[in-house]
């Protein structure tokens, strides 16, 4: 566990040449063996990786997936800078604003996110629907919690009648399971 109380920052800037993507790099070194490295890139997309040492706690793998959500969310930026994005590419950006934080103005842009990709998306898209869920439980929103999952429920049951593959059927009710599970939590 990472005790934020130890970490002691340093920052280093990093030049880039014309035309590239410049990066401004901090990074916070702890007494636990952990590095937190944030980055601030020229599109204005914050994002922040932890790069644990202890191999009991993080192995290569993780952290070679904690660095590809970064490749992954400066590609959906950049995509949405260009006015090239799909809906994938606002779900790409809210995801990884929900994994930094948890305040406020985040969720309203994550809200903003997800409007955006439902207005681009062509139909219902599970994704979207799941993550306003999970906005409106951080906001503890509870009415707009149980309708948003019922809507969610509605959804899965439409596409559980269309799909024809036992591995997809399987997803589709563990995902009912666990809406009418936290609609019973809620409603306690």
């Amino acid at each position: 566990m990472m005790c934020w109380s130890r970490l002691t920052p340093s920052v280093a800037e990093l030049s880039c040449p014309n035309g590239e993507t410049c990066s401004h790099i901090g990074i916070a070194k702890g007494k636990d063996r952990t590095i937190l490295i944030d980055t601030l890139c020229s599109n204005k997309f914050k994002m922040t990786v932890f790069i644990l040492r202890n191999s009991k706690i993080c192995n290569i793998s993780d952290r070679r997936i904690k660095l590809r959500q970064i490749s992954a969310a400066r590609l959906a930026m950049k995509n949405i800078d260009n006015k090239m994005a799909c809906p994938n590419d606002y779900i790409v950006i809210t995801n990884s604003i929900m994994k930094l934080s948890n305040t406020p103005e985040n969720n309203k842009k994550c809200i903003a996110y997800l409007n955006k990709a439902e207005e681009l998306s062509n139909t219902p898209n599970l994704n979207i629907h799941k993550l306003k869920i999970l906005l409106s439980l951080r906001e503890n929103k509870q009415t707009v919690t149980i309708k948003l999952l019922q809507e969610y429920q509605d959804l899965l049951e439409n596409v559980i009648q269309q799909s024809h593959e036992t591995e997809e059927t399987r997803w589709l009710v563990t995902e009912q399971i666990w809406a009418e599970k936290l609609i019973h939590r809620i409603t306690l």
